[in-house]
């Protein structure tokens, strides 16, 4: 079954990615771009078909660099704060009373 789509991704925490892809039916030929840790971007073109399997070429673009030591970069958004032992003790105490309300 022929389709065509694409999509892509960039977000405030260093995401940044696309994938488009068309088929007609028999062939597969398409794209993808990632934004390496380094900086480059990775770039993904291929060919599938039944025939002959999956054909990459992969390039780079860009110059890698690298943080001085020391430094860090940011790897995602922020973490949650973890689930505390109070937020389970009244989650407890509402579970409990509503068990004796129902039963009794």
């Amino acid at each position: 079954m022929p389709f065509d789509f694409k999509y892509s991704v960039r977000d405030d925490f260093g995401n940044d990615y696309t994938h488009n892809a068309i088929n007609d039916g028999d062939r597969t030929t398409g794209e993808y771009k990632v934004l390496l840790p380094d900086g480059r971007t990775q770039v993904i073109k291929y060919i599938a078909d039944w025939a002959t399997g999956f054909h990459a070429q992969v390039s780079y673009e860009g110059q890698p660099s690298y943080p001085a030591p020391g430094v860090r970069r940011p790897t995602g958004p922020p973490s949650t704060p973890p689930v505390t032992g109070i937020y389970f003790s009244n989650l407890f105490n509402i579970l409990l009373k509503t068990y004796l309300l129902i039963k009794y």
